[in-house]
């Protein structure tokens, strides 16, 4: 079975641009081209960001389209010239932000065949090529706002253009695309840093560093762990700097440092056998995401956090051979994480696959334990899930959606279901989102091996 809440995008990428004081132009009797362009190219980007899906991203382009005619006149003030050219970085960031967005949260059914098939395949390819090509065009303007290098560009072009190549990194899919710009993403935050240090600019480069720590472990690098350290350093600084009289949110800061730590425990637990060191991390997880909803009681975020951080405890006590601590995590993991998100929102979709997932868990150490009740809790299982894809708001990539079905496929083999189990896994396998060999790896698989194995 996948990992648990491998399913779950924290999206902790998409934060809103810094921006300088608006420059919009005083009334006169005649506006020169430049400042009629500029203004309603201000006016549509502002109406995107009010709006969403189709009618923002229509909104942004036209907005971008009015950026690009304004520069074009060249008879604008140099300083609007360069706030034009800053806020078409902005449009452009926004587009590809938006394009990700709508793209993870098409659901068309709640069978296999409807989430994961050829179509929505290219339809994701295309949208990441789309936003990646956004991505590239916002940099470059970004860039183009310094006149020698990168030390005399405006403090807020250095994170936003910081962000946006960390946002691209998230993006694309080859990890080895990935890492130079992440390193790039750090250089402009650490320039930013040199010209102005706050809560907002160290949160942002922590999460650049935990998902670069992610890229270079799945190119199995040395570096993954330094990175991880280095993003846990940059939480702390930014939590010592939070202040809410700057706009500041130490709630969610909070839950993005426990989400951080739970990553590199994952690391340590399943990438290099630290299990022991995992949970005195996953103890440190869980004290920040405790704190965090203390702070804002209203979010379901720390509350999801908290039960991926229990779910994660839950399962290197298994690895550790204390089944009795690993089903209290479990129970834990339901009541303080996933049943608190839905008391908050009743309809939260990952508060149902949370619940599921734990369940599933939970009925694979009865199993262990030799405790008949297994059967009709991973039944219990089999129905959250079901319950979570009929609420039509799964979102995800099709890499995240195959791994939630995959997980469905381990539930319904598990409870005798295994026809239906074999058709999940037939269309994963057909839409190449995992392989035989990962199949035949799985016991939870065992009743299919054989039929995979006749079949191929």
């Amino acid at each position: 079975m996948n990992h648990p809440h491998s399913n779950r995008n924290s999206d902790r990428r998409s934060k809103p641009q810094q921006r300088r004081q608006g420059t919009r132009s005083k009334t006169c009797i005649q506006k020169s081209k430049f400042d009629t362009a500029y203004d309603e190219a201000e006016t549509l980007q502002q109406r995107a960001e009010r709006s969403k899906g189709k009618h923002s991203l229509e909104l942004f382009e036209k907005s971008r389209l009015k950026y690009l005619e304004a520069l074009q006149t060249e008879d604008g003030m140099p300083e609007k010239m360069l706030d034009c050219t800053c806020l078409l970085a902005e449009v452009e960031q926004s587009m590809a932000q938006e394009i990700l967005r709508a793209n993870e949260a098409l659901v068309c059914g709640t069978c296999v065949e409807d989430v994961i098939n050829e179509a929505a395949i290219q339809n994701e390819r295309a949208a990441v090529q789309q936003a990646c090509s956004l991505f590239h065009a916002a940099v470059e303007h970004y860039k183009s706002t310094s006149t020698n290098d990168i030390a005399s560009m405006r403090v807020d072009c250095l994170n936003n253009c910081a962000n946006t190549l960390a946002e691209w990194g998230d993006a694309v899919v080859d990890s080895e695309q990935a890492r130079p710009l992440f390193v790039e993403s750090r250089m402009f935050y650490e320039v930013a840093l040199q010209k102005e240090e706050d809560s907002g600019t160290w949160s942002n480069i922590a999460d650049m560093l935990v998902s670069h720590a992610e890229c270079e472990a799945s190119c199995g690098s040395g570096e993954a762990q330094s990175l991880y350290e280095k993003g846990m350093e940059a939480y702390g600084r930014a939590c010592e700097l939070c202040s809410s009289r700057n706009g500041d949110n130490l709630s969610a800061l909070l839950t993005d440092w426990g989400s951080g730590i739970l990553q590199y425990a994952e690391w340590m637990s399943e990438k290099v056998g630290r299990v022991s060191d995992a949970q005195i991390a996953l103890e440190e997880a869980e004290k920040r995401l405790c704190h965090a909803v203390s702070f804002d009681r209203g979010s379901t975020a720390p509350h999801l956090a908290l039960g991926d951080v229990y779910v994660a405890m839950a399962e290197n006590c298994i690895k550790l051979k204390d089944f009795e601590k690993a089903l209290e995590l479990t129970r834990k993991a339901m009541g303080d994480g996933y049943d608190m998100a839905l008391r908050i929102q009743k309809s939260c979709v990952d508060a149902l696959i949370g619940n599921a997932e734990a369940l599933a868990l939970q009925a694979k150490i009865l199993k262990m334990a030799t405790n008949a009740e297994w059967h009709s809790v991973l039944d219990m299982a089999v129905s959250m899930y079901q319950k979570a894809l009929e609420s039509g708001s799964i979102s995800g990539t099709i890499r995240e959606k195959s791994n939630l079905f995959y997980n469905i496929a381990c539930c319904l083999v598990g409870v005798g279901r295994i026809q239906e189990g074999l058709h999940v896994i037939q269309v994963l396998l057909q839409a190449a989102t995992t392989t035989v060999e990962d199949v035949m790896r799985d016991e939870d698989l065992l009743p299919l091996h054989s039929m995979l194995h006749t079949k191929a």
